[in-house]
């Protein structure tokens, strides 16, 4: 039974251990030409567009459900949870999830 308790932590490190390995892959290609570089600053204006409609309309559902939580018999502590989560899930570093450099989106 120990054996099985023991395989989540593992399997998160090795996790890790890949996306890290993953990571330092993807920083050694070049960030290609200018032509490149303008596509990839459209692209990612365009996600964060989409990014942020995305978040409007889940906050109008996930307000109402904080509510519903909150005078509901699950109680503040329930809802906190759930408002917690909620954030810490909708707002992600998004400088920390591209390898590109940040400089790249900035407009010359």
């Amino acid at each position: 039974m120990s054996e099985i308790i023991n395989l989540p932590p593992i399997i998160g490190a090795l996790g890790l251990v890949c996306a890290f390995v993953i990571y330092v892959l993807m920083t050694r290609y070049s960030d290609g030409d200018k032509a490149l570089k303008k596509i990839a600053a459209a692209i990612h204006e365009g996600a964060m567009v989409f990014m942020n409609r995305e978040y409007m309309m889940l906050a109008m559902f996930a307000v109402p459900l904080f509510l519903i939580i909150l005078f509901s018999p699950l109680g503040k502590f329930t809802a906190l949870s759930f408002a917690v989560g909620a954030l810490l899930q909708a707002s992600p570093d998004t400088s920390a999830c591209s390898p590109l450099p940040k400089q790249m989106f900035e407009q010359r």
